[in-house]
């Protein structure tokens, strides 16, 4: 996907070993495609209504299907399945890696299901100048047998540079992910049917690491009243760098070696 004009990304383990991405996208830094575009789990569908976004999926695990048709999230639905594909295409690689959608057609959605381009939602707390925690400058975690990732600190850029399986990662557009805030949020995930579908607990606390200019902050994460923030051992909300923040969402179980 063309993850590096994301303003917010997570990363949350799937089925079969590996991860899928959640991107977070202002509308007016919208790529002219996005894509692949993958079904819903009811973890993505917890993440997107903390922006009261319109989330964008084909179709999807029984139980977030279910919800959604409810209207149980507070977020704007846009099915390639529910709308039998009328706003999305395919490109030539192979299923199911080839379902897109262009900026164009989201637009037109929102114009025609009469939907604000402007999401109402409390932001995280961002300050110019932080230089708190101690040194971290290579972060990784193993999230299955056959899947690690990596990342570097580049001193210059103040930036962290993401790897996967020992290579650098670049997007659809052949460009490197880059952030300025690195998180890993520690929860409980059980793995819930022969699949391997799994449930990952995202509201209530939990264990939290949050690396900024080189340093890490061991803290912890809270989600009430609709928003997952981030805190550190004296209770204070953590301040955030302005750029692209990338959220790793990791089990109890598994360490983050930094």
């Amino acid at each position: 996907p063309s993850l590096s004009q994301a303003s917010i990304i997570y990363e949350i383990p799937v089925e079969g070993g590996f991860t899928r991405f959640l991107a977070i996208f202002d509308l007016e830094e919208l790529p002219e495609n996005l894509g692949p575009i993958r079904s819903a789990r009811l973890y993505f569908a917890e993440f997107a209504e903390e922006y009261k976004a319109l989330f964008v999926y084909a179709g999807g695990s029984p139980n977030v299907l279910f919800k959604l048709k409810q209207g149980f999230y507070k977020l704007f639905n846009l099915d390639e399945i529910g709308w039998m594909g009328k706003y999305f295409f395919r490109t030539n690689q192979p299923s199911p890696h080839n379902l897109y959608i262009k900026k164009e057609s989201i637009e037109k959605f929102l114009v025609d299901r009469k939907i604000s381009r402007e999401a109402k939602f409390k932001s995280w707390l961002f300050e110019k100048e932080i230089n708190e925690g101690k040194e971290a400058k290579k972060i990784s975690l193993v999230f299955s047998p056959i899947y690690n990732v990596e990342w570097l600190y580049d001193e210059e850029n103040k930036e962290y540079q993401y790897w996967q399986n020992n290579r650098l990662y670049k997007d659809k557009n052949d460009k490197e992910v880059r952030v300025k805030n690195l998180i890993f949020q520690s929860t409980k995930i059980s793995i819930i049917d022969e699949i391997g579908r799994k449930k990952i607990i995202l509201s209530g606390q939990g264990k939290a690491l949050i690396f900024q200019n080189g340093k890490v902050i061991e803290g912890k994460w809270l989600k009430e009243a609709g928003r997952t923030r981030f805190y550190n051992q004296a209770g204070r909300e953590i301040k955030l760098l302005p750029g692209k923040t990338w959220v790793n969402i990791v089990s109890e179980k598994t360490a983050v070696d930094y």
